[in-house]
C-alpha cells in the first residue's frame, strides 16, 4: 500500500525541497527583518504546499477540498509553530 502512494508523493517531495531552500534563502536574506522572514517562510510554505497538492488535485489522488483543509491545516501549523517559537525565543533574550 504504502509502495503504492510513493509516485503520488514525488510532487509533495519536491515541494518540501523547494521550500527548504526558499526558507533558507529567506532566512540569510539581510535586507528582511525577523519578523518579514518568518511570515516568508510561512507563506512560501502555503505556495509550495498548494503546487504540490495540485498535483495530486490534477492526478485524481485529492479532490479539491481535502485540498484546500489539508494546506490550510499545514500553513494554520506551520504558523502557529513560528508563532510559538518567536514567542520562546523573544522571552528568553
Amino acid at each position: 500500500m504504502i509502495v503504492e502512494a510513493i509516485p503520488h508523493l514525488q510532487g509533495i517531495l519536491i515541494a518540501l525541497i523547494g521550500w527548504t531552500a526558499t526558507a533558507l534563502l529567506a532566512l540569510d536574506s539581510p535586507k528582511l527583518n525577523v519578523i518579514e522572514q518568518r511570515a516568508m517562510v510561512v507563506f512560501s510554505w502555503a505556495a509550495w504546499m498548494f503546487l504540490a497538492a495540485g498535483a495530486l488535485v490534477y492526478r485524481g489522488t485529492l479532490d479539491a477540498n481535502a485540498l484546500m483543509l489539508y494546506c490550510g491545516g499545514t500553513t494554520m501549523m506551520l504558523a502557529l509553530v513560528m508563532s510559538l517559537l518567536s514567542f520562546r525565543w523573544r522571552t528568553r533574550h
